[in-house]
């Protein structure tokens, strides 16, 4: 069955999440992760959003471009707000953390704030996110430009940050960038280096193809495996339940 490589992206990425857990998301992609989760692999997980909804039934089909929309509050059990969803991250009420960015450096530092001169939107909550959040996973386009060494500018926390270590900045240690998904392949952390490792490839796609377009070099593991394909249960949700406009999961 043809899928899209962000059909893909996603399908990876909810598959990460188990239930019964608390999922505190961004805005775009990440959100559509936290729906196809909660209809599949997580039922009985809570959805929380940035500005102060918890627990919120999913608002179908997704709409772009809204994140503190009326929608989305819809049969929350508590609407607070940023301030107070902060708090209860830096607690270490939350799980798992969804983020896009449009940079992610060897250690999982982000950059969502600017880029070869230009300001872009901004952190919102992905700082406290991969500052505090238990499990937090990064999902981007495979481009080469999104991965460097460097950061043009560094919007939140990875593993480490150059020679400054997370216990070092007052961050929890078992804690942050946990996973990259991307549209070809999966990364995790190797742990004494603390840099990114390779260890699923799309099957779409080869382990060269994956180093190839980036702009350092990963870790590679000894097995790298072939990721499974979206599931015809997987794409029938995103494409008739929750994106039918194909807004984020794009056309085949």
């Amino acid at each position: 069955m043809k899928y899209t490589d962000n059909e893909f992206l996603i399908c990876q990425s909810a598959r990460l999440v188990e239930d019964k857990k608390n999922i505190f998301m961004g805005f775009g992609i990440p959100q559509i992760v936290a729906y196809l989760a909660k209809m599949l692999y997580a039922p009985n997980s809570n959805i929380i959003y940035e500005y102060g909804a918890v627990g919120a039934q999913l608002a179908l089909p997704y709409v772009r471009g809204t994140m503190a929309d009326s929608r989305n509050n819809h049969a929350s059990f508590w609407f607070t707000n940023m301030s107070t969803v902060s708090g209860l991250v830096a607690l270490g009420y939350m799980d798992y953390g969804f983020i896009g960015a449009l940079q992610v450096d060897p250690h999982g530092n982000t950059n969502a704030t600017y880029v070869r001169g230009r300001r872009i939107g901004g952190a919102g909550g992905a700082n406290i996110m991969t500052g505090m959040c238990k499990r937090t996973v990064i999902v981007l386009k495979h481009e080469e430009r999104r991965f460097r060494e460097k950061l043009d500018f560094a919007t939140s926390p990875g593993v480490t940050s150059g020679n400054l270590n997370r216990e070092y900045a007052g961050l929890p240690v078992n804690a942050g960038a946990w996973r990259v998904v991307t549209s070809m392949a999966l990364f995790d952390f190797e742990e004494k280096s603390t840099r990114m490792r390779l260890i699923g490839v799309s099957p779409k796609y080869t382990v060269k193809e994956v180093l190839d377009n980036m702009g350092f070099e990963p870790i590679v593991a000894e097995n790298v495996k072939t990721l499974e394909p979206p599931t015809e249960k997987e794409l029938q949700l995103l494409r008739e339940k929750i994106d039918p406009e194909r807004a984020i999961i794009g056309e085949d």
